[in-house]
């Protein structure tokens, strides 16, 4: 008995010993910006010091195995003055602490802080736009493909890793696709954005759509308390000029945060298609060159308005409404020449499209934030609505020559007026529990239901007058449904952190063409899990790996079967039987003192979506359509560094890799295989009189995409920007392309194709911005303490 008595004696008092806390923590500057190595020393009520750290990069830190009770916790970092706080432990705590710099005399601070291009991190790479000289006066998209293994096809959608991308805006995704998609980004101004995350294995918080993961556009949020503002002015010239101008309106106190902007922009450009074909018919040898001159006139407007209010301390409500309108003028002018095998011109088809547009789109959003307790358990919930409306008309003049410049016939000559309506509604909510200081439980689930309406009537003009032509006019609706639920457990085991989640989506689709009186229906699970593991192995080196299955749906235009003209030889197609793609990605990652990160990537994909060229070398028509492939493979290594010297930040990226591709469609089949390289580099020099420099440039090697034998492409950059007025005012100058055009150069061999396929844009042009801030741009140092909520009173909802 006295044996027992002992026995749990000693178990009961080793238990008491045994229970032990932790404190997690984050270590900022007054404008909210981590301090990477502060010392943090935590000492008992003696004074002795009980246990000590350094702050991570992003100003993080975590103490674990503490013994309940009173401490002293002290935090110091060069250029600032020391911190501390007295803390009572009893269990798992958070806590947020704000140095000030060392200067006495010091006031209050001036926001004028400055990063790196790009930061490195754990599961993302983030590309620091704002205030940067090289994104200034560009768009969006000409920033994103600046990014690290960034490409474009030959139809200019945005590629990563040389697989499919889903596009994502404050961590929602964009429901346009192609080139509606490729539009907005290019008409989006860089000034609006804050950094841009590329993320090759989102977690299960993310829908699973992108093969190779997805890009997510962080627009700017202003954390300033009081009234204040920015206003720019923008011109531009390439081949032709561009302007643009800004306003962004802020007011902050504790509870309410009001805020608005306006963006407008003038844009004219050019994209410009040759298209060379060499087509085989037993011993008959024919060419077509074709010409394609695109010249847009674009006016784009975007208005935003919003607030976000602390109903109390844990709890943030936020509404926001945008209005984006465009207004295109458009010139395009084609040439379709026709050649026997000599090379003598036999006829030709000169065509003329006059095309105006206008996009009406607005969108709503209502957003709810509670956090339940001070070790982070919060929940979400989010409500948006969005409608895109579309008008279009156009004129198109077809032209019949001989080889003699005779009319060979009447012209052809059809007006087309095509009203499109997309309308988008949205329903998410997430849920986070922090269950110890070693394990996270989330789940969540999204509904989102979009509806497209898209009507093309074509006229043709006859000797009778204008007549409807059924055989162009086309009707299509499309209803789309996913439902998709999700559960994540993240953890730590000693110094092995590890993340396992499960994602469902449940996609129900619903495609009516009107014209041709034809329904497709259809719906399929599937099941997206995700596994993220991650090593310690010492204060320099860590160590993960992750895995991800995603999907690629077919875009909304994509499933419409309609037949598109660009002259009678030369036509698009819509796939209504198109499925989704369903790719597996790995990823093993080494980081090594967060500048030098370097990963052994692979990824496979099934039922891959390509855009097929087929050919009829008999009656010479040539059909763009979108099908179903067969396999893709490709493995990747890839390393970037970045680091920062006293005058001079550099980053770098290379990669290489190895890719197969399999088609066994009927008319364009292949099994190819081919090396890939791209090599990125970015610079910034601080030079005498506070005036910067930045310098980037990238390259790409060739390479075998199916039947497309890519050609190199290259790029390099070159931007300044000097302020004044104590930092009021910024002037910014870039030029981008400085050796040449943007150009996609491909050779299509094989499947009785032999077609040379060069596409040009603007690439080519130079920036001036001038930007200058006026109100409060300063924050109080009396503001020492950050509660659980400041990262929501300081973010701007969309």
């Amino acid at each position: 008995m006295k044996l027992l008595i002992f026995i749990l004696f000693t178990f009961t008092c080793s238990a008491i010993c045994a229970q032990q806390v932790s404190i997690r923590g984050q270590v900022l500057d007054p404008v909210q910006k981590g301090i990477n190595a502060a010392n943090i020393i935590i000492s008992d009520t003696s004074f002795k010091p009980v246990k000590g750290t350094t702050s991570v990069a992003d100003g993080t830190f975590n103490l674990e195995k503490l013994h309940p009770g009173s401490y002293t916790i002290a935090i110091t970092s060069v250029g600032y003055n020391t911190s501390s706080i007295k803390v009572n432990l009893q269990k798992d705590t958070v806590i947020h602490l704000t140095l000030i710099p060392s200067a006495k005399s010091l006031k209050e601070v001036v926001v004028t802080s400055s990063k790196k291009l790009f930061e490195m991190k754990p599961d993302k790479i983030v590309m620091n736009v704002e205030g940067n000289a090289l994104a200034v006066g560009n768009s969006v998209f000409d920033v994103i493909r600046k990014g690290p293994a960034v490409s474009v096809d030959k139809d200019d959608n945005l590629l990563m890793k040389r697989g499919a991308v889903a596009i994502f805006i404050n961590g929602k995704q964009s429901f346009l696709s192609g080139t509606q998609l490729t539009e907005y980004l290019k008409n989006l101004p860089s000034e609006t954005v804050a950094s841009i995350e590329f993320i090759t294995n989102p977690g299960n918080k993310y829908p699973a759509e992108g093969n190779s993961g997805i890009i997510n556009i962080r627009l700017k949020k202003n954390t300033l308390f009081g009234t204040n503002g920015q206003a720019s002015v923008g011109l531009g010239y390439g081949r032709y000029p561009k302007c643009r101008t800004s306003l962004n309106l802020n007011h902050r106190s504790k509870v309410l945060n009001i805020f608005g902007s306006s963006n407008i922009s003038y844009s004219r450009s050019y994209n410009e298609l040759t298209y060379n074909s060499r087509i085989t018919n037993g011993t008959e040898i024919t060419y077509q060159d074709r010409n394609n001159y695109w010249n847009p006139r674009s006016l784009w407007q975007s208005y935003k308005a919003g607030l976000d209010y602390n109903i109390s301390e844990k709890t943030l409500v936020g509404v926001v409404l945008n209005l984006d309108k465009e207004k295109d003028t458009v010139v395009t002018t084609n040439t379709s020449s026709f050649s026997e095998y000599r090379k003598v011109l036999q006829r030709r088809i000169e065509s003329v499209k006059k095309q105006r547009e206008q996009l009406n789109a607005w969108s709503a959003n209502i957003n709810f934030k509670r956090t339940m307790d001070t070790l982070g358990t919060e929940w979400t919930a989010d409500v948006d609505y969005s409608m895109y409306n579309r008008k279009e008309h156009s004129l198109n003049e077809n032209a019949f020559l001989d080889e003699n410049n005779l009319k060979s016939r009447n012209d052809f000559v059809f007006f087309n007026q095509q009203p499109a309506r997309v309308q988008l509604i949205a329903l998410k909510s997430d849920y986070s529990r922090i269950i110890s200081n070693t394990a996270k439980f989330e789940f969540g689930f999204k509904f989102s239901k979009v509806n497209t309406d898209n009507n093309l009537v074509s006229d043709t003009l006859a000797s009778r007058g204008w007549e409807p032509d059924l055989n162009v006019s086309n009707h299509f609706l499309l209803d789309e449904a996913i439902t998709a639920g999700y559960v994540i457990y993240s953890g730590k085991l000693k110094e092995m952190e590890y993340q396992f989640g499960l994602r469902s989506e449940y996609t129900a689709t619903k495609g009516n063409s009107k014209t041709y009186g034809q329904i497709t229906k259809r719906s399929y699970l599937g099941l997206f899990p995700t596994a993220f593991v991650r090593k310690k192995i010492n204060d320099n080196n860590d160590l993960s790996f992750s895995y991800a299955r995603r999907v690629s749906r077919p875009g909304y235009n994509s499933l419409n079967p309609f037949v598109s003209y660009i002259d009678p030889y030369t036509r698009f197609e819509g796939n209504p039987q198109l499925n989704a793609a369903y790719s597996n990605n790995f990823e093993l990652k080494h980081s090594y003192k967060q500048w030098l990160v370097s990963s052994f990537s692979y990824y496979s994909v099934t039922g891959n979506i390509i855009n097929t060229i087929l050919q009829d070398n008999i009656t010479k028509v040539i059909v763009n359509k979108s099908q179903n492939a067969g396999k893709s493979s490709a493995f990747r290594f890839d390393v970037m560094a970045s680091t920062t010297w006293r005058w001079w930040s550099a980053s770098t990226n290379i990669g290489l890799g190895y890719s197969h591709g399999v088609s066994t469609l009927p008319g364009y089949s292949y099994d190819s295989k081919s090396f890939t390289g791209e090599f990125s580099t970015n610079h910034s020099f601080t030079l005498p009189r506070s005036i910067k420099l930045m310098l980037d440039g990238y390259y790409s090697l060739p390479e075998v995409s199916g039947l497309a034998h890519l050609e190199s492409s290259y790029a390099v950059n070159l931007g300044v920007q000097k302020s004044f007025c104590e930092n009021k005012v910024t002037v910014r100058i870039n030029a981008s392309s400085l050796f040449g055009p943007h150009q996609y150069r491909a050779h299509y061999l094989g499947s009785g194709l032999d077609i040379r396929w060069v596409n040009e844009w603007e690439g080519r042009r130079i920036n001036l911005n001038i930007s200058y801030k006026f109100g409060n741009q300063k924050l109080k140092d009396s503001r020492k303490k950050r509660d659980a909520l400041e990262d929501e009173k300081g973010r701007v909802n969309f």
